[in-house]
């Protein structure tokens, strides 16, 4: 990572110091497609709830990012089975990926193969912040990163069991990780990527964290359940190649263990609030901002998960806190950034764009949701398209070569650096062709 953005970052230090003190206006509204996916055997979505969520989802989006608000287009509605039988395809290779990593009930010894992994994905975060997520009797034992695994290890599986034990209102196993993939994870992660058409999709499914190699902790050390996800789609260009889903299982639930709602039925309107409020516009800020799932941040960010929470308490925490969370500003700034530079280019202004990217560069949170590389290679590809502009062929190449290199599963990074070796090479070629013409015209007839 050091070697392949050493170039970049010593490029740019001569204009280091021309950063922008001032951002750019918003840009225009974002319009997001959406997709409403039905679980015939849980309780059913309505529309009307639904475009409520939307609206409050846009809103809480514009109020605590000080940002514009969205808007929704629903353009799908489909059932769960449908929807996996048309995009889940456990041969894809970056499925595939995701699927040798997926829990199959076989406890502690199935998440052992993985531990390494796990203690890595842990160590995103502060051990004290997830420490929390520890029953307050056995605290005193988690020390370091091995006894949080070992917590884990003992309590995910014990939680998996206990889940496999209910019924759906229809009587049907509500999951069965040995033989059945349609409320997993990683099956959701899956057929997420691969669909074309949506940004967002509101599920009423059931869906359990069986990603081994990357146990979220307010999921895996908490109820083995997933509300939502942002993850990557390289079809879909409104969230810069991500799309999200956002499930009301946890809302309309009346199982117990799996309901958030501590044991009172929530009110349509409620609902509405706790989707589109509590949940979507969380997954959005994931997408948009690159905001990681926090868990130390003040009462008022919509990021944080705190320990504990249902959603019905997060959701009261939230509006009695309006306003944005200043922990989360590092990340909103880095977003502004990029697309102050993406402006700045449009117009023709490249070596005010390039000072913006140094300053993007350095102002970008490591820790940042769909991965620091991938953000890194967006900056490479800018800063190539502002030295293409300049008429630096060499040093555009150098950077487009970065961006594949830090995120090969880009094709905007891998189509300019094609681009830009072939004019590399007509330029080489037209430069030899004079000579070759002098020396066949001096030759005797």
């Amino acid at each position: 990572m050091r070697r392949l953005l050493f170039p970049l970052l010593a490029a740019w230090s001569p204009l280091a110091e021309a950063g922008p003190t001032t951002l750019a206006p918003e840009p225009k509204r974002l319009v997001l497609d959406v997709g409403i996916v039905e679980d015939p055997e849980l309780p059913a979505l309505q529309d009307a709830m639904v475009k409520e969520a939307l609206a409050r989802a846009s809103t809480t989006f514009a109020e605590k990012f000080a940002v514009s608000p969205i808007d929704f287009q629903i353009v799908e509605r489909s059932t769960v089975d449908v929807f996996h039988k048309r995009y889940l395809d456990i041969t894809d290779p970056d499925c595939a990926l995701l699927f040798a990593a997926r829990y199959h009930g076989g406890g502690r010894s199935e998440l052992d193969v993985r531990k390494e992994e796990a203690k890595r994905f842990f160590e995103r975060w502060p051990l004290e912040s997830l420490i929390s997520f520890v029953p307050q009797e056995s605290r005193a034992t988690v020390k370091s990163y091995d006894d949080l695994y070992d917590f884990y290890a003992s309590h995910y599986p014990d939680t998996v069991a206990r889940i496999r034990a209910e019924r759906t209102e229809k009587g049907s196993p509500l999951v069965d990780p040995a033989g059945s993939r349609r409320r997993s994870y990683v099956a959701w992660s899956c057929a997420l990527r691969r669909q074309p058409k949506l940004d967002v999709i509101i599920t009423n499914t059931f869906i359990l964290a069986d990603l081994l190699t990357e146990p979220h902790p307010h999921a895996a050390l908490g109820r083995a359940k997933i509300g939502g996800i942002a993850g990557p789609n390289p079809a879909r260009k409104a969230l810069r190649g991500q799309a999200l889903l956002a499930s009301t299982f946890g809302i309309d639930t009346s199982i117990p263990m799996l309901s958030e709602l501590d044991g009172k039925p929530a009110t349509a309107s409620e609902r509405a609030a706790l989707l589109g409020t509590y949940l979507l516009a969380h997954e959005i800020a994931h997408a948009v901002f690159g905001i990681p799932d926090v868990f130390d941040h003040p009462g008022p960010c919509l990021m944080t998960s705190r320990p504990g929470e249902s959603y019905r308490e997060g959701l009261e925490t939230l509006e009695k806190n309006p306003g944005p969370c200043p922990k989360c500003r590092p990340w909103i700034h880095a977003r502004q950034l990029l697309d102050r530079a993406k402006e700045q280019i449009g117009r023709g202004e490249l070596k005010d764009a390039l000072a913006t990217l140094t300053v993007t560069s350095t102002s970008t949170p490591k820790q940042l949701h769909g991965g620091y590389k991938r953000r890194m290679s967006e900056v490479s590809l800018l800063v190539a398209k502002a030295y293409a502009g300049l008429g630096r062929p060499s040093r555009a190449k150098t950077f487009a070569s970065s961006a594949t290199s830090l995120d090969p599963s880009s094709d905007e990074a891998k189509t300019f650096l094609e681009s830009i070796e072939r004019g590399l090479e007509l330029a080489s070629t037209e430069r030899r062709l004079p000579a070759t013409q002098a020396t066949t015209s001096t030759r005797a007839p």
